[in-house]
């Protein structure tokens, strides 16, 4: 368990990673030299890595869809691999719900997701593959973003 200072800063910083620290000392009434001590601390600890959410489609990728990917045993850990290297995979899972993989995918167009599962189909005896195409985002990214979600931490 941590604290709830602790789960106070990591609530401010997971809304906004670049919030500055005498921010978060305005708002939380903790001292600007414990928050900065506490970060520190914390990025060997808990955070991963920061990034930038990007808008796909403004960027021109249309086609943003999550595969659930079950293929034959023998061909498991190639697929993993080619999956882990392709350039259009955003994020990728092992699940343990009948389906080996789940993988977010994000290309210019819906053809190009239709060649790439052709692809799949075709090269790594995959056994079943759904498509779960993203219509909107409608949530990303909040969980821990409020000074009020503490509690789960707690």
């Amino acid at each position: 368990m941590i604290s709830e200072k602790d789960a106070i800063i990591i609530s401010h910083l997971r809304g906004n990673a670049r919030k500055k620290i005498t921010k978060i000392a305005e708002h939380t009434d903790i001292p600007v030299t414990t928050i900065y001590d506490k970060v520190r601390l914390h990025e060997k600890k808990f955070f991963k890595r920061h990034v930038t959410l990007l808008d796909f489609q403004r960027l021109g990728l249309l086609s943003h869809a999550a595969l659930a990917i079950k293929v034959d045993r023998e061909r498991r850990e190639d697929l993993r691999k080619f999956l882990f290297a392709h350039t259009n995979i955003n994020t990728l899972y092992r699940t343990n719900t009948g389906y080996d993989f789940l993988a977010e995918t994000v290309f210019r167009n819906p053809a190009e997701l239709q060649a790439f599962i052709d692809d799949l189909e075709a090269n790594y005896k995959t056994q079943d593959i759904k498509n779960f195409t993203f219509i909107e985002v409608l949530k990303r990214e909040q969980f821990l973003t409020d000074p009020k979600h503490r509690e789960v931490l707690l």
